[in-house]
């Protein structure tokens, strides 16, 4: 990545097109950098801008995603890195009949340190009639969470417990499988949230494919999710309604598209900064409707739909490079070679 330019820099490239080679371009697709902008309107006063539709599209997704994002790590993320230092903190101290302190929000991790505290009495019983008398009082516990890992948790004790009973020389042994049965559980509560995780950040990337670009796999596992999770579908709707700018007929392009978002409130700030700077530049993304409507461009070229990241890396480079422009043919040519799209005077 090169520097970035600075406002003089773009202005004197402008000024080499306009003063030398003596064009007058109507518009000029740019995205939401002030420098680039403000220098167009200084030499350019006269030409449109069109807000480029690529980083319109991206400054809402962007803002989209934080907002997944936070719900990944608040659901998710967060979990998984208790349930870690849960069994870490078991591995170095648990398991010896001490009160351990480990701070837990998520309410069922919460249900697996009630089942260790129960279970942490069993290794303080040294008599064995009082630890069969304790193990069949924690079935009992166990029974009374409507859990399946608290189920799944008494079968996993029940599968170890020797088959001819527990004796003074065994049961010390279960004791040892005992944790094995937790640690197991607990494995198995964790792979589950990964699994979660995983088919999340799947949909995640999948709620801002356009419905034209998906699969005919990835639609059925998109459509699966959103009837799983229907709270998602606001988050593609808004993400569709802005590409639709730079997708839909210019007839069928009004201005409610943008002034008609409306947020939730637990919309994240990066999200409701984004739908404003949309609002505030409506006139100037909506422009791309004017050029549609010039009859010779009724199907702009796709720099104009798009405009990619790279074109704007390229025409950087003929900022820097600034030779070449030895008439106006002899520019859009090189223009044109470098931004492969045709160019609009």
């Amino acid at each position: 990545m090169g520097r970035r330019e600075n406002e003089e820099e773009i202005r004197t490239f402008l000024s080499i097109l306009k003063h030398e080679m003596k064009l007058k371009p109507d518009f000029f697709v740019a995205d939401y950098k002030s420098s680039w902008e403000v220098a167009m309107n200084k030499v350019f006063p006269n030409a449109q801008i069109i807000r480029c539709g690529f980083h319109t599209v991206q400054l809402i997704n962007r803002a989209l995603t934080k907002d997944l994002n936070r719900f990944s790590r608040k659901i998710y993320g967060s979990v998984i890195k208790e349930i870690r230092k849960f069994y870490q903190t078991l591995r170095r101290e648990g398991w010896k009949g001490k009160n351990i302190e480990i701070k837990i929000k998520n309410k069922d991790l919460l249900q697996f340190r009630a089942y260790q505290h129960q279970l942490e009495k069993l290794f303080i019983e040294s008599d064995l009639t009082r630890f069969k008398s304790t193990l069949n009082s924690i079935y009992g516990y166990l029974d009374r969470f409507d859990s399946e890992y608290a189920e799944k948790l008494k079968d996993e004790i029940k599968s170890r417990v020797p088959r001819n009973g527990l004796t003074k020389k065994n049961f010390v042994y279960f004791l040892k499988k005992l944790k094995g049965a937790f640690s197991l559980v607990l494995r198995q509560f964790r792979l589950r949230l990964e699994e979660k995780r995983k088919e999340f950040n799947t949909a995640r990337f999948l709620l801002f494919k356009r419905p034209e670009r998906l699969s005919t796999s990835e639609s059925t596992f998109l459509d699966a999710f959103l009837r799983k999770y229907p709270q998602f579908e606001k988050y593609r709707l808004i993400s569709i309604r802005i590409s639709n700018i730079y997708h839909l007929p210019y007839n069928r392009l009004k201005e409610s598209i943008i002034t008609g978002i409306e947020l939730w409130k637990e919309a994240h700030n990066d999200l409701k900064a984004a739908i404003n700077t949309i609002r505030k530049n409506k006139t100037k993304i909506l422009n791309f409707i004017k050029l549609k409507n010039i009859e010779h461009l009724k199907n702009p070229p796709k720099s104009v739909r798009s405009s990619p990241e790279y074109q704007m890396r390229k025409i950087k480079k003929l900022i820097r490079r600034k030779y070449g422009f030895r008439n106006k043919n002899t520019t859009k040519l090189l223009l044109q070679k470098e931004l492969k799209c045709p160019v609009i005077c």
